[in-house]
């Protein structure tokens, strides 16, 4: 990944073409909260699928904050997580016990 104090899209874009030209993955899932990154640029023939949490106008929602019910634990000051990715998380520990049972 490029080293610098900002990471933009189009040196993203050309670590993940270079991934790909090397082989270094059949398929790829990125999900990322800057949902502008990927806007108008991503390649198809790259196979991956992009999915992310927010768009380019908008920040995700965050969740599990302090003051919100659940709350994180006391010594925390700030969100466990965001709304798009708990709800994932949720959704598959639901499914992964209906399955099991």
């Amino acid at each position: 990944m490029p080293n610098l104090p900002y990471l933009y899209a189009a040196d993203f874009i050309k670590v993940l073409q270079e991934q790909h030209a090397s082989n270094t993955y059949a398929k790829m899932v990125e999900a990322c909260e800057s949902g502008s990154i990927f806007e108008g640029l991503m390649l198809a023939d790259l196979n991956i699928y992009v999915t992310t949490a927010s768009n380019a106008e908008e920040s995700t929602w965050g969740t599990y904050c302090p003051g919100m019910e659940p709350s994180p634990p006391s010594e925390y000051i700030t969100c466990l997580g965001d709304l798009y990715s708990i709800s994932w998380m949720e959704d598959r520990y639901v499914t992964r016990n209906l399955n099991s049972q």
